[in-house]
């Protein structure tokens, strides 16, 4: 099993060791509330429970970061239904959103203040340079990333941001309910942790396909080094789009050949829909130069088998029941 370096995103900055997840872990998009419950056994776990509860259409506006509640009535109902359905108390949880949501970027930095409110400030000044949002109606998180060759500062980390209206509101309605919401990862960042380990000196790679975009991780055993998160305006094998990735994936390639010329790429994983695996397959393997292995039920540290649900939704809900936070 993988042990990634990587802090709860958004409610714990400084100051604390490493602690375990709770087995309980919630995701929420703009389709469904899901729930899944895992319990550690030595190195594996065991996947015990797992419910969904559909959203009605529209129950969230619609934005570049996403949008808060649009309906909080339904989003209430549709949680109580699948508090309903779980056979255990909830009391602390950890929270998967989607990758619109709580969106990431690199940057370097001379030192990061112990103090908190030092520290936020310093960042909440890095990311109004970065990114093109409002960052005083933002919730940010950091983490440091592995150091790479010939960088100008000291520091490289990794700046997490979402809206703080909307994760306010997502955990008002747990806490309505007793559910404390302890930490908040996007799919990416929690599937890196369920990951099988690749040797020390390596690299390993993952990308994730969805119907509107995919990301490319690329991690060692120190931490994330490289994290692109790409639109998909059409299927892999549309011309204009499989030219688009193509390009990306040079990017990526030459990316690694310019910091890391002595490590190899030990593996790299695909998370994609059952009818594009293929085509995504040939053309990540092509492009990287490696073997580029499906992401299979027997990939995970999984003991026993898996409930009656879709293996695309297992990887990053594992995840964030296995990682532990700094």
């Amino acid at each position: 099993m993988r042990s990634i370096k990587l802090p709860s995103w958004i409610d714990r900055l400084a100051g604390l060791g490493p602690v375990s997840a709770p087995p309980h872990v919630l995701s929420v998009n703009e389709e469904a509330i899901s729930y899944a419950r895992f319990e550690r056994t030595d190195s594996k776990f065991r996947f015990h429970e797992f419910r969904r509860v559909e959203l009605k259409p529209d129950c969230f506006l619609a934005g570049p970061l996403g949008g808060t509640l649009r309906d909080r009535d339904s989003f209430t109902l549709a949680l109580e239904e699948l508090l309903a359905k779980i056979s255990v108390p909830v009391s602390e949880a950890s929270l998967v959103v989607p990758e619109a949501w709580l969106r990431t970027v690199f940057t370097e930095i001379n030192d990061l203040p112990a103090k908190l409110n030092e520290r936020n400030e310093v960042l909440r000044w890095k990311l109004r340079r970065l990114v093109p949002f409002r960052v005083d109606d933002l919730r940010v998180g950091v983490a440091k990333t592995p150091p790479l060759p010939g960088q100008e500062e000291p520091l490289r980390i990794l700046l997490g941001f979402a809206i703080e209206s909307l994760l306010a509101q997502l955990e008002a309605a747990f806490s309505a309910h007793g559910i404390r919401i302890g930490r908040i990862s996007n799919e990416s960042l929690a599937l890196l942790a369920a990951l099988p380990s690749a040797p020390d000196g390596t690299l390993t790679g993952v990308t994730i396909v969805r119907s509107d975009s995919y990301s490319l991780l690329l991690s060692d055993e120190e931490g994330l080094l490289l994290y692109r998160v790409k639109p998909m305006l059409a299927r892999l094998d549309e011309p204009k789009q499989g030219m688009a990735v193509r390009q990306d994936l040079r990017l990526t390639t030459t990316f690694i050949q310019a910091h890391f010329p002595e490590r190899s790429l030990a593996s790299h994983w695909l998370l994609s829909p059952p009818a594009e695996e293929a085509a995504w397959q040939d053309l990540l393997s092509s492009a990287l130069g490696v073997s580029v292995e499906p992401l299979r039920a027997g990939d995970l540290p999984l003991a026993g088998d898996l409930p009656s649900v879709s293996l695309r939704e297992v990887p990053p809900l594992l995840g964030a029941a296995a990682q532990e936070v700094l």
